[in-house]
C-alpha cells in the first residue's frame, strides 16, 4: 500500500476513520489531514520545539544503536565463561542466559517508552499464566514495531519473559536480536510453498529439542505470515473467492505453524507420561538414590523432561495503533510520531477449545477468532476502546531500572575489554619478509588467492565460504551458515541445512544442490581432480567441540568415496577447522591449512603423512602453491608491530617453504 501521507517515519498507513488518543493532542494545523495520534511530531511542534527535536534525534539514534550493539557484545562476553554449565548444570545455564535475554528485550522496549509512546493493556488478566502456564501466543502483525510492543508487555510477565520461543521470519536471523535468539533457542522460519512442509518438520524437531529441555513456557508467533499492509489485498481476495470472513483490519491467518506446535507440544491423547511419573514415585529408593535425585533436580528440572507438561492455553493478542496507523521501528528510535498510545488486548482460550487434529475445523476456529479480532480493531479505531468502558492498564518502567540497565551495559564493556597480543610475526624480520602489504593498497580482507592470468567476471550472491572450480568450469560452493565464529555459535537449533551448491562458471546465477546435511556443516572445498571433491565437515552446532573430518565426494554422482578421515584436534594427523585445502604432488596428496597454522599432508586414502610447515595460529586465511609446490603463498590478517614498534592491524601476503619450516621470532 502506498504511503501518501507524507509522514516522516515512512511507516505503512492504511486509510481509517479518526480516533482520539489518551494524550491531549496539540491543536490541529490546517495543513495536517491526519487525526490526532497519527501525525508526525514535526507537524505539531512549534519552531523552538522543532529545533529541540532535531537536536535530540542524533542523540536518540546513537543511544538506541549503541545500547543494543553494546549489549550484544556484553551478552556474549558474559555467556562465554559459563558455557561449561550448558551440559554440566543446564538449569543454572539457561536461567543465567534467560536473565540476559530478558534484559536485551528491555533495552528495545525502552525505545518507545522514552519517546513518549505508552502501551496500555486490555482484556483478560494473563499474569496468572505467566508463572507456570504453557501458552501459545498468536499476534496480529502490522509493522516492525510489533516486536517492540511485545517486548514491552513481556517485561511485566515474570518468568515467561525469559522462557519464550519466538517464531520469526528468516530475514531477522542476522539482526542483533536474531543472533542472540539463535543461542536462546528461537526458530527462524523460511516462508514459501517450496519449503513449507520441510519447515514444519524442522519446527517440530526444534520444539522436541528445546521446549521441555529448556523449560520454555510461551511460544510466540504471527500467524498472518507477513505485515498487514502487504497481505491485506491478497487476503481479502482469497476470502471472497472461498467464502471466508472479509477482514478489514487484519488478514486471514495461516494454520500450518499453529497445527505443528500443538501437535508436537500440545495436549496428548494418553496419560503415559503421568503414569511414568507415578511409577517413579512408587519406587522404593535408597538414601543414595534420593540424594542423586535431589542433586539432579538442582542441576536440571528432570520432572519437566519426564512429564513433558503440554501447552494448555492459547493467548490471542491484538495490537492496535492510533487510528490504524502503525508505528515502525524507526519511529520508536527517532521519535518521529507525535505522543500517542498503543493498545494491546488479550483473550485467553483453553487449548481444549481448539480442534487442532482436524485441519478444516482448526482453520474455521482460527478464522472465527480473527473475525472477532477484526471487530475489536474496528471498534477501537471507531470509538477509542475495544469494548465499552473497558479500563486499560498502562505499562510503566522506572527510570531507575532504565538507567541501571544502561549502567550495566556500559560497565560490562570496560569489564570485558581484553588486551590484544601481537602475533609472533610482529617483529622487523617478519615485516621485511612480507611480500605485499594489502592494507595500504586499500584491499579488503584477503580470504584466498591463486596464480593465473585468466580473467572471468561473474557474480555470486551471498557470503561464499569456499569455492572450487574444475578445469571444465564446474563450480562447487558452500556458503556461511549462522555464525563465522565457532566459539560463539553454541545454539544452532532450527539452523538451515548445510548445502554444497553446484553450477558452471559461465552461468553462476543458477545453482543446483549437490549435497546437503542437517547434522554436519560443509566448510572448505578442494578438487583433487575433476571427479574427486574433498570437503571438510564439522558437526552441528559448530563450536570448538564439534566433531570434524574430511570427506571425499564423486563430482559426477555426488556419492561419498570411502570413509571420512582425520578428526578434530591439534595433534599430528588431526585437523582444527581447516581454512584452505589444495591438491598436492600432482593431486596424489591433499594439503590442508587449519586454524592452528599447520600445513598437514594426507594421501588420497586419508593417511596422514607429515606436517609440511607451521605459521602462527589464526592468521592464515587461504593459500596457493608456488615454485613447483615447494612453497605456500598465504593471505594473512593479524596484529603486527611496525618499524616504530606500534601495533597495527595488517593484511598481507607471505610465503613459507613446505619443508618443515616454521615462523619464529628473531
Amino acid at each position: 500500500m502506498a504511503n501518501t501521507s507524507g509522514n516522516i517515519d515512512g511507516s505503512p498507513h492504511p486509510p481509517t476513520n479518526g480516533i482520539n488518543s489518551k494524550f491531549p493532542s496539540p491543536p490541529k494545523k490546517p495543513s495536517s489531514k491526519r487525526p490526532p495520534g497519527s501525525r508526525s511530531k514535526w507537524s505539531q511542534c512549534s519552531t523552538p520545539e522543532k529545533f529541540c527535536w532535531l537536536a535530540a534525534i542524533p542523540f536518540r539514534t546513537l543511544l538506541c544503536l549503541v545500547n543494543i550493539f553494546c549489549f550484544v557484545f556484553a551478552y556474549f562476553g558474559f555467556m562465554l565463561p559459563v558455557l561449561w554449565a550448558r551440559k554440566l548444570w543446564p538449569r543454572f545455564y539457561w536461567g543465567y542466559e534467560g536473565k540476559l535475554y530478558m534484559w536485551l528485550q528491555a533495552f528495545v522496549a525502552y525505545w518507545g517508552y522514552t519517546a513518549d509512546y505508552d502501551v496500555y493493556e486490555y482484556g483478560d488478566d494473563i499474569r496468572k499464566y505467566a508463572a507456570k502456564g504453557r501458552v501459545l501466543v498468536i499476534v496480529n502483525h502490522q509493522s516492525s514495531a510489533d516486536v517492540n510492543i511485545l517486548f514491552t508487555v513481556l517485561q511485566t510477565k515474570g518468568v515467561a519473559t525469559r522462557k519464550t520461543i519466538w517464531l520469526m521470519d528468516v530475514m531477522f536471523r542476522w539482526t542483533p536480536f536474531g543472533i542472540i535468539g539463535q543461542m536462546h533457542g528461537d526458530y527462524f522460519i523460511r516462508q514459501g510453498k517450496a519449503s513449507r512442509e520441510k519447515e514444519l518438520i524442522n519446527l517440530k524437531k526444534h520444539l522436541r529439542k528445546v521446549f521441555w529441555d529448556r523449560d520454555r513456557r510461551w511460544v510466540i508467533l504471527f500467524p498472518e505470515g507477513g505485515f498487514y499492509y502487504k497481505r491485506k489485498e491478497d487476503s481479502q481476495k482469497y476470502g471472497r473467492k472461498h467464502g471466508f470472513p472479509h477482514l478489514e483490519w487484519c488478514t486471514l491467518p495461516r494454520i500450518g505453524a499453529i497445527k505443528a506446535i500443538l501437535e508436537e507440544v500440545g495436549p496428548r491423547g494418553d496419560d503415559s507420561d503421568s503414569g511414568v511419573d507415578n511409577g517413579r514415585m512408587r519406587k522404593v529408593r535408597s538414601g543414595i538414590q534420593l540424594l542423586k535425585d535431589a542433586v539432579g533436580e538442582i542441576r536440571e528440572k528432570k520432572h519437566i523432561k519426564e512429564t513433558r507438561p503440554p501447552i494448555t492455553h492459547i493467548l490471542d493478542v491484538t495490537i492496535a495503533y492510533p487510528n490504524g496507523h502503525p508505528l515502525s521501528i524507526l519511529t520508536l528510535c527517532f521519535g518521529t510520531r507525535e505522543q500517542c498510545d498503543i493498545a494491546v488486548h488479550y483473550k485467553m482460550h483453553s487449548v481444549d477449545e481448539v480442534p487442532f487434529n482436524d485441519d478444516i475445523k482448526l482453520r474455521d476456529w482460527l478464522y472465527a477468532q480473527y473475525a472477532k479480532k477484526d471487530k475489536l480493531l474496528a471498534n477501537y479505531y471507531q470509538n477509542g476502546e475495544f469494548e465499552q468502558d473497558e479500563p486499560g492498564e498502562r505499562i510503566v518502567f522506572s527510570w531507575t531500572r532504565i538507567v541501571g540497565h544502561w549502567a550495566f551495559c556500559s560497565w560490562s564493556q570496560e569489564f570485558l575489554k581484553m588486551p590484544e597480543i601481537p602475533s609472533k610475526t610482529s617483529n622487523h624480520q617478519r615485516i621485511k619478509e612480507m611480500m605485499l602489504h594489502l592494507a595500504p593498497e586499500k584491499a579488503e580482507i584477503p580470504y584466498n588467492l591463486c596464480f593465473g592470468n585468466i580473467e572471468h567476471e561473474s557474480f555470486i550472491e551471498g557470503k561464499v565460504q569456499s569455492l572450487a572450480i574444475t578445469k571444465v568450469g564446474d563450480l562447487f560452493m558452500t556458503k556461511q551458515m549462522k555464525s563465522a565464529s565457532p566459539e560463539l555459535e553454541q545454539n544452532n537449533s532450527g539452523m538451515d541445512e548445510s548445502i554444497i551448491w553446484r553450477s558452471h562458471i559461465d552461468f553462476p546465477s543458477a545453482w543446483d544442490e549437490f549435497a546437503s546435511s542437517f547434522d554436519e556443516c560443509f566448510q572448505c572445498l578442494c578438487l583433487l581432480d575433476d571427479e574427486t571433491l574433498a570437503v571438510s565437515v564439522a558437526s552441528i552446532p559448530v563450536n570448538i567441540y564439534s566433531k570434524q573430518s574430511i570427506k571425499l565426494f564423486n563430482t559426477k554422482t555426488g556419492q561419498l568415496i570411502g570413509k571420512p578421515f582425520s578428526s578434530c584436534g591439534k595433534e599430528s594427523g588431526q585437523i582444527f577447522f581447516p581454512r584452505c585445502m589444495r591438491p598436492f604432488n600432482n593431486s596424489q596428496n591433499l594439503l590442508i591449512m587449519d586454524k592452528t597454522g599447520r600445513f598437514l599432508k594426507f594421501d588420497k586414502n586419508g593417511q596422514f603423512i607429515e606436517i609440511c610447515a607451521k605459521i602462527d595460529d589464526y592468521i592464515g586465511n587461504g593459500f596457493t602453491l608456488n615454485n613447483g609446490e615447494e612453497e605456500a603463498v598465504i593471505a594473512c590478517s593479524g596484529i603486527v608491530l611496525d618499524e616504530k614498534g606500534e601495533s597495527i592491524c595488517d593484511d598481507w601476503i607471505e610465503a613459507i617453504k613446505l619443508d618443515g619450516s616454521r615462523w619464529t621470532e628473531e
